[in-house]
């Protein structure tokens, strides 16, 4: 099975609240290490991405000897690769700062995915790719495309500083897609006055046979699906005696968590509970977990009862 992945590498600087300052590759990267930690052996991983020339030889150094990682959609970017800085002030609450902007990426990268079995679109940056180009890909592509809200709801300012803002053109990037990831305060700006789940899933934006995933941080997640004429709701709780230390990511691993077992498995159920899992696992680490180690770590969990 082949699954591309689209959105946008960047250099990520994280401070704590301790005074601890984390330097590591980020936002995209979250997701193709929470794949290389759960694809079978005949998997492949297909990221889109720029890569900007300080840290190319970074990036491809690191999938150098992964023969399961693909990088015809890695394309050189000759300006400094988009960077992050994460403050954080206490618990998950923290600014954001985005410098050296990539552009959108080109249609014709997209074109050398068409034969996967899924694609993931991560909207890290917010600009990733063009709404027009997503909708064209939409129109040919008969897969399952995934989208992670992620940045589509952030406005930045001058300085980079990211904002939060209600976008009403993320209704129609959400109705293009078949599975649908998205958290508490991004659900509460897109739904506005609707506060059910289940009538948003049926009456705002959604059509029949999509699956929507609300991630609720320590809480689990909620998973809102048809079938006929029912919308029916599954929460699932976030698997015990697993201490997460750092919340970044953790949105990235479920995703792909998600998106792999169910397509493996087309069962929902299993598909939440092993997004819950890597999800709460990728908040063990600081920064970018090693794909290796979350696969160990991954490994260990599944030998306990969950």
């Amino acid at each position: 099975m082949k699954i591309a992945v689209i959105g946008t590498i960047v250099k990520d600087r994280i401070h704590y609240s301790d005074g601890t300052v984390v330097r590591s590759l980020g936002g995209l990267m979250y997701s193709i290490n929470a794949f290389r930690a759960v694809l079978d052996e005949n998997d492949y991983l297909y990221p889109v991405s720029y890569v900007g020339r300080d840290i190319r030889d970074e990036v491809f150094s690191l999938f150098a000897a992964d023969n399961q990682i693909r990088t015809e959609g890695l394309l050189s970017y000759t300006g400094p690769n988009n960077q992050v800085d994460l403050y954080y002030q206490g618990g998950d609450e923290r600014t954001e700062y985005s410098r050296y902007p990539h552009p959108p990426l080109p249609y014709d990268v997209l074109e050398i995915i068409l034969d996967n079995a899924a694609i993931l679109v991560n909207m890290i940056s917010g600009w990733d790719i063009r709404f027009a180009d997503y909708r064209r890909l939409r129109h040919i592509y008969p897969g399952t495309i995934a989208l992670d809200v992620h940045s589509l709801l952030l406005g930045r300012e001058g300085d980079g500083r990211r904002f939060f803002r209600y976008n009403p053109e993320v209704i129609q990037w959400i109705r293009e897609a078949d599975i649908i990831q998205l958290n508490e305060p991004e659900f509460r700006s897109i739904a506005q006055n609707q506060s059910d789940l289940q009538f948003f899933q049926q009456n705002s934006c959604f059509k029949e046979q999509n699956i929507l995933n609300l991630t609720r941080s320590h809480h689990g997640s909620t998973t809102v699906y048809q079938e006929g004429r029912h919308v029916l709701r599954l929460d699932q709780t976030p698997p015990g005696q697993i201490d997460v230390v750092d919340p970044i990511g953790c949105g990235d691993a479920f995703m792909a968590g998600f998106l792999i077992e169910y397509l493996k498995s087309q069962d929902i159920h299993e598909a939440a509970k092993c997004a819950n899992r890597i999800a709460a696992l990728t908040g063990t680490f600081r920064g970018l977990p090693d794909p290796v180690l979350l696969q160990q770590k991954l490994r260990e969990f599944s030998c306990k009862q969950y």
